[in-house]
């Protein structure tokens, strides 16, 4: 699996800190999967985040979410309006 980690997943993992769903621990820890926190911007990302939907006002979110719809990446996140966009979710539970 290919995962992005939305900032707030990251931050957590990296401090231990509790409120990082253990449902995100191990995917985060397999080495068979490859783990991004930030990817390169490039033209691909802005013609997938042209054709989002209006469900999130935050601009960095929703190029996270252009960013996983162009490279195929499942999105670590805990929230819900990321969650709300048709794009691959790591299960929270």
């Amino acid at each position: 699996m290919r995962l992005l980690l939305d900032t707030h997943v990251f931050l957590w993992y990296i401090s231990g800190d509790v409120r990082l769903p253990a449902a995100f621990r191990g995917p985060i820890r397999d080495p068979v999967n490859d783990v991004f926190a930030s990817l390169p911007i490039d033209e691909g990302a802005f013609i997938h985040l042209a054709k989002l939907p209006r469900l999130h006002r935050d601009p960095f979110d929703r190029m996270l979410v252009a960013q996983a719809l162009q490279h195929d990446l499942t999105i670590a996140t805990v929230d819900p309006a990321v969650r709300a966009y048709s794009v691959k979710l790591l299960p929270m539970t």
